[in-house]
Order: structure tokens, then C-alpha cells, then sequence
């Protein structure tokens, strides 16, 4: 915990150390490779899309977007219907000074289904 990531904080290293050691480093590595590749496909669906649209080409397993054309007083109101109803859910983040959806697609269990939902939901709170 000294170097590397976390390193700063020391006990996140036992943490780490932890997961390696039940999980594994290759099904880590492959959740991790797994995780970022559902992120580009999450930018297909919404580059494809066109009520929404990606802000960036995911790096790793996360993902900003926002309406096309739509104010932050959508924005917001959309982000909490999405609080009220059993959807996916995402936050709401300020990058460069706008405000942007943000997904972090890091739990094993979702899919390419979910965020087909999850674009399908936006769609619906912001008529």
C-alpha cells in the first residue's frame, strides 16, 4: 500500500489485496475488460440514439451523456423521475461546467439489456 494506487491510503491496499486473493487476478481482470467494453457498447446505443447523446469515448467502465438539445432544468427533473420509478439509475455530475448524466457500469450483473432500459426510461420521463 505504500506505491500504487490507493497508496496514499493505506488500508485500501488490504482491500485490494483481499479481492485478489477470493476473486483472483485473471476474473478480476476479466470483469474490469468486461466492464469496459459494456461502456462502449453503452456509446453505440447512445450515439445511435436520438433523444440522447455520449459527451466522450469511454476509457474505462464510465460513461457521461445528456439529452440532445435539452436544458439542465431537464436534465434534472429527468434524473429524478429516475429516482421515484424501479429503473437503472444514474447520477447527475458537472463536467466543464454542464451537467451530464454519469454511468458507472461496474456491477457484474448488468447488461446490455438494462441500459437498453435505461434509455428507454430516459425517453419516457422526458416528455
Amino acid at each position: 500500500g505504500r506505491w500504487g494506487l490507493q497508496g496514499s491510503r493505506r488500508a485500501d491496499a488490504v482491500t485490494l489485496w483481499a479481492v485478489l486473493r477470493y476473486v483472483g487476478a485473471r476474473a478480476l481482470g476479466e470483469q474490469v475488460d468486461r466492464s469496459i467494453g459494456l461502456a462502449r457498447n453503452f456509446w453505440n446505443m447512445l450515439s445511435s440514439d436520438g433523444m440522447l447523446e455520449p459527451t466522450h469515448a469511454p476509457d474505462l467502465n464510465l460513461l457521461c451523456f445528456r439529452y440532445r438539445g435539452k436544458d439542465e432544468n431537464a436534465m434534472r427533473l429527468a434524473h429524478q423521475a429516475l429516482g421515484a420509478r424501479d429503473s437503472p439509475w444514474v447520477s447527475l455530475s458537472r463536467w466543464r461546467e454542464e451537467l451530464l448524466f454519469r454511468a458507472v457500469l461496474l456491477s457484474p450483473s448488468t447488461n446490455e439489456t438494462h441500459l437498453g432500459g435505461l434509455i428507454e426510461t430516459l425517453h419516457r420521463v422526458s416528455s
